[in-house]
């Protein structure tokens, strides 16, 4: 070989031995890479997103409550012995609120399948979708991407619920399998990327962190989510728990305390989006947190599988910083597993103690957990301790461990590297970015250790500084009304605190880092202020300088498309040409902000709609007594017109207006002189009551008497000679947003209307509140011309509501301020049952002088039995006889409480059944006197009183209308709408609708019980009742709290539209039944009439849907997947003898497409049959 081969074999060789280095070099780098956490979002007791989560780590927020009585009845399981087999020892965990409401329509999930889903299942959906958000990811960058999705849970809780065979549903595999869990967000989402569900016990959510780093570095996937969650819904799992020890007796988790016990139980979720550091840099992403390394090991033969092993901790924080390329003196904190077990914390401790060996004594460790916080969330608790560092490196601080009052004895802290951080510490590192250890161990013996770094200060800074003089362009979309109001409403809270520069960003971000959905608003304003004062306006229905829309139903042609303005216009012309496209739902080319840096503004998460989707062990009880009104939207009706005449009467300023209305509508009107003349001719023309908030000074019983004497008269008239309608229009006699006010005057009234439909029918249309806009006087003239208009609605601008009774989302833990022993709280009724059950319960809740005030007095032997118990548990107990409807009587009352008045229980009241129509005035006033007439004075004689509360007791009767109580029913409404103003001018109230209290049932007769329970309504115990009313502290002015039969009100054939959603009523099986032959007498027009109502009766019933479904809507948004769409399909085949695919159902066509086909099949078999019936009589002939 010669010299120059040899010298080319030499080059080329060390050509190929670097280009291998190279390749090493960097599958070594990678294999390092720092991973960046670029959103997280959370919910755990309290807390609903990372910086509330902040918030409440600094305070030293404590999440742990008493068992709630929604997950189970406490006291039936407790016991002190924890060797008592089945029984728990532990009263307390930490729990979250309304764990059964979710937005089902938001991920296109039928509320049947919805009803079947793990509620683990939904909350992950939920917040994954709000740690995309904070990520600056849309839905479309993210559909059919390379994303991961990596899920830890431990517990299968809502699955107990489905024991029995009859109990099982098409979805009740899929809505509870562990393994669906992680790939219901990867279908929701549309992912591709590697999908995994974890269960290491303990530590599922930090396996899953090391498993979805290591796919981002091996280049398995780009983006990488994910989650940790844990729901506590059953007292077996518990139970077990506590027979293993596990559980604390004391209630709290004392991590590394002397006194430490064991752990509490708690709920929550957690979720983090993942990318590379370079890719996250490259994307313009902010980034919460670098994860530098982590490391997964296992415990291996310790002295017991759920005994954790020291060397294995040791090694596991060791491998994790060697990966981390991170030595053990840099680091500055530790986030323990921190259980507070008197055998996990010392094991712990030395572990950690070897590992960070050598350090000075001024430089030691910080030590701490959320556990103290939180509980132990389980298959969510290392996901919970991740988002806890990751904050702590971005701030710079450690937050405080809870609890410890003696630090652990067991563990030398004087001599170990470590120092538990007892209050809030911010860590002096230098220049040097903080260093954070995460640990999670799972009682199956794998354990996890996480080491993160805080992310560099430019990529930290949510976003860099941008241009913001001029007007600003704010887009805003939801995927149903009620959300893009609630999205409106945290949008004006947002932007009210920004300066120029930020507001600017905000905007820029609405437009490039937000899907984009069907229901639209936009909006230009000059500043922040204005433009979050717009966005309040809409939030709350009044009318708004705002451009809105839904653009998802119809296509938009090229002509009714407003124009692009030229790029050199004014300004501000052109943002509102692209506003107006933008709501139109056409393609727009959004010019980035003068100025504007690369990274996105973060904005606050989407207002999920959110609606109580469970299934009840045992009987169809609500899993909560518990319940609020919900004005919801509901379509407005086309411009009918009504032929014949309308005589308006009332309030004469309002019917002035409602008969302008109606006149441009093209109606006829006649204005009454006297509310008498109306009711004389009326006739067979429809009438129209028309009455205005109260300008003050009238008496309110006075006032309501008055105008209930007037409904009187009218049913009688409408008794004995049925004829047109009637229909009651209010201003401000609705209240359906927190901001409104309400007339309380008005409000009875309305409730007593509910009653007449209830006894007379339809004749009487129920009630309509306008907010007096012209756009709601335009909606009044179509919805009073609309026959099937609901009984009850609300004109905010152009848009019309609706009531719906929804289950409550309110406090796990009471609201109801601690009580002051030297203070008086006043019961009134306070003789009565319901009365003498709120003083012990005042009592029991620390009061000590009670004022009781009765009509009769204390008179009665068992009011004389239960004020002396009272007494003898040293209770002063004043019993004052008086009238609450008498305003000296009263004062006098008052005034014998001989100390300040921090609370009032309103519990007076008398039930006089009677028909509307043998009703008058002073049979009104007498029924209303002490209800509302004694709130009224109780609201004015107290105004100077330091009240912590101001407690109305209402019914149900107010909300649904029961047949014989009009006058009750008013008073109720009266109370109802009273708190709701109280609460308005920042006093304190709560109005409680009782359905039927077991208490209460010693007055009525065992026919009127047995009426009641057919009627759909259970007796709440007097413990139900108050479990109840503790937790209705923390919610809105006004809830009813009702233990309501689901199977018995649903069977009842005339369901008031107030309830139809809660017990998810179908369509009746009449609308539902069709067959071919039914179809062949009818003409083509009155065919595809027949077919369309089948059709989507036959869907909602599939879907459990109680609501009308849009029929331009996709089926899929709708909820149809293939297990439901066999169902359909094979339904079709039996009654029609069509054939659908399946695939026609989920590709995305519209209920009207689906019509369309179904018509097309039945059209061609009608012709066919009909040409070969002409075939067969020409063959007769011919022979």
């Amino acid at each position: 070989m010669s010299q120059i081969d040899t010298t080319m074999l030499m080059r080329n060789a060390l050509r190929e031995i670097e280009r291998l280095q190279r390749e090493l070099d960097g599958a070594e780098q990678r294999r390092h890479a720092p991973i960046a956490v670029v959103g997280m979002a959370c919910r755990f007791a309290g807390v609903d997103s990372p910086e509330a989560l902040w918030r409440g780590l600094l305070d030293g927020a404590d999440g742990v409550s008493e068992v709630p009585a929604q997950r189970w009845d406490a006291e039936r399981y407790f016991d002190a012995d924890p060797d008592a087999k089945g029984r728990i020892y532990c009263r307390t965990g930490s729990f979250l609120d309304d764990i059964a409401s979710f937005d089902a329509g938001f991920f296109g999930i039928s509320a049947r399948e919805a009803a079947m889903l793990d509620p683990q299942q939904r909350m992950l959906l939920e917040v994954t979708w709000e740690a995309v958000e904070r990520a600056g990811m849309t839905a479309a960058e993210l559909k059919g991407s390379a994303t991961g999705v990596f899920a830890g849970v431990m517990h299968q809780d809502y699955a107990h619920r489905f024991r029995r065979a009859d109990d099982v549903d098409l979805y009740t595999a899929s809505g509870n399998a562990p393994s669906v869990l992680a790939g219901r967000v990867s279908h929701a989402l549309g992912l591709h990327g590697p999908t995994l569900t974890i269960d290491t016990a303990c530590s599922s959510s930090l396996v899953a962190v090391h498993l979805a780093c290591n796919a981002l570095r091996a280049g398995e996937c780009d983006i990488a989510i994910v989650g940790g969650v844990n729901v506590v819904l059953s007292p077996l799992s518990t139970a077990a728990e506590c027979r293993a020890h596990m559980l604390s007796p004391s209630g709290r988790c004392r991590s590394f305390d002397d006194g430490a016990d064991g752990f509490v139980r708690g709920e929550g979720c957690g979720v983090v989006v993942l990318q590379r550091q370079a890719d996250a840099e490259a994307a313009g992403r902010t980034i919460d947190a670098l994860i530098a390394g982590s490391a997964v090991n296992h415990d291996g033969r310790s002295a017991g599988l759920t005994v954790p092993n020291e060397h294995a901790q040791r090694e596991l924080v060791r491998a994790a910083l060697r990966a981390a390329r991170i030595d053990a003196s840099q680091v500055n904190y530790v986030e323990a597993h921190g259980t507070g077990t008197a055998l996990g914390d010392p094991i712990e401790a030395a572990a950690l103690a070897s590992v960070f060996a050598g350090r000075d004594r001024s430089d030691r460790v910080l030590l701490g957990s959320i556990k103290s916080n939180f509980g132990h969330l389980e298959g969510a608790a290392g996901i919970a301790g991740l988002i806890k560092a990751a904050l702590t490196v971005r701030h710079g601080v450690v937050p405080a461990t809870l609890h410890v009052r003696t630090p652990n004895r067991g563990i030398e802290w004087d001599t170990l590297p470590l120092r538990l951080a007892l209050g809030a510490e911010r860590i002096d590192g230098g220049d040097a970015p903080c260093v954070a250890g995460v640990s999670s161990f799972g009682f199956s013996g794998t354990n996890a250790h996480a080491v993160l770094v805080a992310p560099p200060r430019e990529a930290a800074g949510e976003t860099a500084a941008s241009a913001g003089e001029g007007a600003q362009l704010l887009v805003v979309s939801a995927k149903s009304d009620a959300s893009l109001r609630g999205n409106a409403a945290r949008l004006a809270d947002h932007l009210a605190g920004l300066d120029a520069s930020a507001w600017a960003a905000a905007c820029h971000a609405s437009r490039v880092a937000r899907s984009h959905f069907p229901h639209r608003l936009a909006l230009t304003a000059a500043t922040a202020e204005e433009m979050a004062r717009e966005l309040g306006r809409f939030a709350r229905g009044e009318a708004a300088a705002v451009h809105s829309g839904v653009c998802g139903g119809m296509p938009f042609g090229r002509d009714a498309a407003p124009p692009e303005t030229d790029a050199g216009g004014d300004p501000a012309e052109r943002l509102d040409a692209l506003a107006r496209r933008y709501v139109a739902g056409l393609s727009v080319d959004w010019p980035a902000p003068v100025g504007a840096g690369r990274r996105v503004a973060r904005l606050p998460a989407y207002a999920f709609d959110r609606q109580s989707y469970w299934v009840d062990e045992g009987p169809a009880t609500a899993e909560s007594p518990l319940y609020r009104i919900a004005w919801q939207p509901v379509e407005a009706p086309a411009g009918a017109r009504r032929s014949g005449e309308r005589i308006v009467a009332g309030d004469p300023a309002l019917c002035a207006e409602v008969a302008r209305a109606l006149e441009a509508a093209g109606e006829r009107c006649v204005i009454a002189a006297a509310e008498i003349d109306a009711i004389r001719h009326s006739g067979s023309a429809g009438l129209v009551l028309a009455f205005d908030r109260a300008s003050g000074g009238e008496d309110a019983v006075e006032a309501i008497a008055r105008r209930g004497a007037l409904l009187s008269a009218l049913a009688r008239e409408r008794a004995a000679t049925p004829s047109a309608s009637i229909a009651v229009v209010t201003r401000g006699g609705v209240a359906t947003g927190p901001a409104e006010d309400v007339d309380p005057v008005l409000a009875a009234l309305s409730a007593a209307v509910r009653v007449a439909r209830r006894e007379q029918g339809r004749a009487w249309r129920g009630t309509i509140d306008i907010d007096g806009s012209p756009a709601s006087f335009d909606t009044l003239a179509a919805l009073l011309a609309d026959e099937a208009a609901e009984e009850q609605l609300a004109v905010r601008g152009a848009t019309v509501l609706a009531p719906r009774l929804r289950r409550a989302g309110v406090g796990a833990a009471a609201a109801l301020p601690a009580l002051d022993a030297d203070a008086a709280y006043v019961v009134t009724g306070g003789t009565g049952a319901l009365g003498l059950a709120t003083a012990r319960w005042l009592a029991r809740r620390g009061a000590r002088h009670l004022l009781l005030i009765s009509r009769g007095g204390e008179t009665g032997d068992a009011a004389k039995a239960a004020c002396a118990r009272l007494r003898d548990d040293g209770v002063e107990v004043c019993v004052a006889a008086a009238d609450v409807a008498d305003e000296a009587a009263l004062r006098g009352a008052l005034a014998m409480a001989g100390r300040p008045i921090r609370g009032v229980a309103h519990c007076a009241g008398i039930v006089r059944d009677a028909t509307l129509d043998a009703l008058d005035a002073a049979a009104f006033a007498a029924t209303l006197s002490a209800k509302a007439g004694g709130a009224a004075l109780l609201d004015r004689l107290t105004e100077g009183e330091p009240l912590d509360f101001f407690l109305l007791y209402s019914s149900i009767s107010a909300a649904v209308g029961r047949h014989g109580q009009a006058a009750y029913a008013a008073a109720n409404g009266y109370l109802d709408a009273l708190a709701q103003r109280r609460r308005l001018r920042a006093r304190p109230a709560l109005s409680i609708g009782w359905g039927s209290w077991a208490a209460g049932m010693g007055a009525a007769d065992a026919k009127t019980a047995e009426r009641i329970r057919a009627g759909g309504l259970n007796p709440l115990s007097e413990g139900e009742a108050f479990a109840a009313l503790e937790q209705a502290f923390s919610g809105e002015p006004h809830l009813v709290a009702a233990s309501i039969d689901l199977n018995r009100i649903a069977a009842q054939p005339d369901l008031p539209r107030l309830i139809e959603g809660l017990v998810g009523r179908v369509p009746a099986a009449s609308a539902r039944t069709l067959s071919f032959d039914q179809l062949r007498g009818h003409p083509a027009g009155e065919r595809r009439a027949r077919v369309a109502d089948y059709l989507e009766a036959e869907l909602r019933a599939v879907l459990s849907s109680p609501a009308a479904l849009p029929r331009q809507s996709s089926l899929l948004d709708l909820g149809v997947d293939s297990l439901t769409g066999a169902e359909l399909r094979n339904e079709l085949e039996r009654a029609l003898g069509v054939s659908v695919a399946i695939t026609h159902l989920i590709d995305g066509s519209s209920l009207d497409e689906l019509i369309d086909q179904v018509m097309t099949q039945l059209e061609r078999k009608l012709v066919t049959e009909q040409h070969s019936a002409v075939c067969a009589d020409t063959e007769e002939i011919t022979l």
